[in-house]
């Protein structure tokens, strides 16, 4: 019986459960393709440390599964109060409280079965999409498998049992403690406002500001600081943001009390004296929750910005960092041959073509622009770009080259080009101009120049010049296998005695990089795949669960103030006024979370673009990524907000055929 009431009461309800069943299938769906990601051969064979993946979906789950559970647990106190009424008649009509309860689990039990299923179907097809863009990404073929994976399945229905089950259950435990006069008349019910001291209020509000205003210089102190302490100053940042923001928003509702009293002409103007009162009906609860979500969408909105930003890093930096198949980077010019290294290379995989070459410094010299730059021989450098498949470059006998391939140092040398075209090479004076600035891939902060730029000077002039460091550089037939960058680094390391020109003084440690173009490929995509996934994973869940609060606490509104509505009907208010006014309300409740969080997530942006746009090899990558995010928030919470204006209009006009 229970079942067949539940079915009925679900066919009735349908539209009004709408958003909230969306969302946890959504939810779901989103939870098991990502899982499923985590425990996908096929993805995690992609890479040799791809299985950072699969630790940080686990990692994230359990984080998710929190945020969703607290807005499930907000879902149902939705659903009870919606339904108060419903259940008080059920009692009063004789039916025991029991009854009442077992068809309200049944219910829930039946909706959350049904979005659990549904959740998978559609968390399968996400992801094979997840799949076929990781496999795209390593340029890898995609062949589409149906199958569900058991311990994706396994973990999913854990997680749902946490967040769903265990909320239903305790919902029912809160309508077995209802009294009957509650149920019936809860929906005449205001909160009690609480505000006995307007001047606590504002000093909490001020500080609140302060707070935001705090991490924001916090966050600005950063600038110039390359030790431990950035990351100090970003945590201060983090806490006093997400604390000033709870803050002011907390006090927002009691503000637009004590708005309303000081200002007369303005809360009588319109509707504003209705829009006022609907919002301090619920003085006490609003602006906590208002809070805690503008803090969900400043984590969601800065992270999602930043996570896409960075792992548009991996994917940009990959072939400025790694263009050589196989590099190796000595800082110390006395290695006479890398034949050892050349042969333990092709005893792995066959080499097509190398170049063994040094690195040059001038030691005595004012001149700032020639200290500790790296300098190549013409012809070295015309090898060089010969691996690389670029043509020959040729300039004169008084000439040099600058290369850089790295966005903002090129400006200042264009401008140093500009200004100052000449360079004093022990009494030797070279020009140059634009037209000999290169800025192809060239491996500039490792091996080709570790400022981000090298000279490129005629080969008499380099060989006047002391050597620095020993490089090589090697092309393969094919792609190395990733395993080779480890290989060749323990090779290098415990087996490799190399001949020298000379022993070198002192016995300070040699630095030395190794860099294989298949292993930093993979690496770069992982970097890219992981940080990306991750970002999205967690920002759609936040999203999602803002949306779906916002629109379950105005569904809420609708369903215990109808009766304000027909009072505004029967004292002579014209439909397209109501419409006008729940448009103004909720217009006011959807944009109010979201007015501090974007301001704080551009000026987060803004300064971190400062701070790290210099390591993103291509300029603009933050605030274009930034822009991206801020699409992909408006569509969800769009959505959410046509959703909640439909049913909102749907629920006043029910019974009200005149509204």
């Amino acid at each position: 019986m229970y079942v067949k009431l539940a079915l009925r009461n679900i066919k009735r309800s349908l539209k009004d459960y709408a958003v909230y069943f969306v969302t946890i299938v959504f939810s779901v769906s989103i939870l098991f393709a990502f899982l499923s990601l985590g425990f996908s051969k096929d993805v995690l064979s992609l890479a040799e440390n791809m299985g950072t993946l699969k630790g940080m979906i686990l990692a994230l789950s359990f984080i998710i599964t929190a945020i969703v559970g607290l807005m499930t647990n907000y879902a149902t106190t939705f659903i009870i109060k919606k339904r108060k009424h419903e259940f008080g008649t059920y009692l009063l009509l004789g039916m025991e409280k029991g009854q009442v309860v077992k068809m309200f689990l049944a219910e829930n039990l039946l909706i959350g079965l049904s979005a659990f299923g549904t959740g998978l179907m559609l968390g399968m097809f996400i992801f094979q999409v997840f799949t076929y863009i990781i496999q795209t990404i390593f340029e890898s073929p995609f062949t589409p498998n149906v199958s569900f994976s058991p311990p994706a399945t396994g973990l999913s229905a854990l997680f749902f049992f946490i967040m769903y089950v265990m909320n239903t259950l305790r919902g029912g435990t809160l309508v077995s403690r209802m009294k009957i006069v509650d149920l019936i008349y809860s929906a005449r019910y205001n909160e009690k406002q609480r505000i006995k001291t307007p001047l606590l209020f504002s000093a909490i509000f001020m500080i609140s500001v302060l707070l935001c205003v705090g991490g924001g210089a916090a966050l600005a102190k950063t600038l110039g600081l390359s030790d431990n302490r950035v990351y100090y100053y970003m945590a201060l940042s983090l806490a006093c943001m997400l604390g000033g923001l709870y803050g002011v928003y907390a006090c927002l509702p009691i503000g637009l009390h004590l708005l309303q009293t000081k200002i007369k002409k303005w809360s009588y103007r319109g509707s504003n004296l209705f829009l006022i009162s609907q919002i301090t009906s619920k003085i006490n609860t609003t602006g906590k929750t208002m809070g805690v979500l503008a803090m969900l969408l400043t984590a969601a909105l800065c992270s999602l910005s930043l996570g896409f930003s960075i792992s548009a890093m991996y994917k940009t930096n990959i072939q400025y960092e790694s263009p050589f198949d196989i590099a190796v980077g000595i800082d110390t010019p006395y290695i006479q041959s890398f034949d050892e290294v050349l042969h333990f290379v092709h005893g792995i995989t066959p080499v097509k073509d190398f170049v063994d070459y040094k690195i040059y410094q001038i030691t005595d010299t004012t001149d700032i622009r020639l200290q500790k730059t790296d300098i190549l021989r013409l012809s070295d450098y015309n090898r060089l770009r010969v691996q690389l498949g670029l043509d020959e470059k040729q300039i004169g006998k008084r000439e040099f080259i600058v290369h850089s391939d790295t966005w903002h140092i090129r400006k200042t040398i264009e401008e140093e080009l500009n200004h100052h075209p000449t360079i004093d090479i022990n009494g030797i004076l070279l020009s140059s101009g634009i037209e000999n600035l290169f800025t192809e891939p060239f491996q500039q902060y490792r091996i080709n120049g570790t400022r981000g730029y090298a000279l490129v000077l005629p080969d008499e002039i380099c060989n006047a010049l002391p050597p620095v460091k020993a490089r090589f550089v090697a092309t393969t037939y094919s792609s190395a296998p990733q395993t080779l960058k480890g290989d060749l680094t323990r090779y290098i390391k415990k087996e490799w005695r190399p001949e020298l020109t000379s022993v070198p003084s002192g016995q300070s440690p040699i630095a030395m990089v190794v860099s294989v173009k298949s292993w930093s490929v993979a690496n770069g995509l992982m970097g890219l795949t992981t940080i990306s996934f991750g970002v999205m994973y967690v920002s759609l869940i936040f999203f999602l669960t803002v949306g779906t609060i916002l629109a379950l606490q105005q569904l809420t509104d609708a369903a215990e103030h109808k009766y304000r509505f027909d009072l505004l009907q029967k004292l002579g208010v014209a439909r397209e006024d109501i419409k006008g006014i729940v448009g103004k309300q909720l217009a006011l409740y959807f944009l109010l979370p979201v007015m501090l969080p974007v301001i704080i997530t551009l000026c987060v942006i803004t300064i971190v673009n400062r701070i790290y746009g210099t390591f993103i090899l291509v300029e603009n990558t933050i605030p274009y990524y930034t822009a991206i995010s801020f699409a992909m928030f408006l569509m969800v919470y769009g959505c959410y907000f046509i959703a909640c204006y439909r049913g909102f209009m749907r629920n006043i006009m029910r019974k009200s055929p005149h509204i």
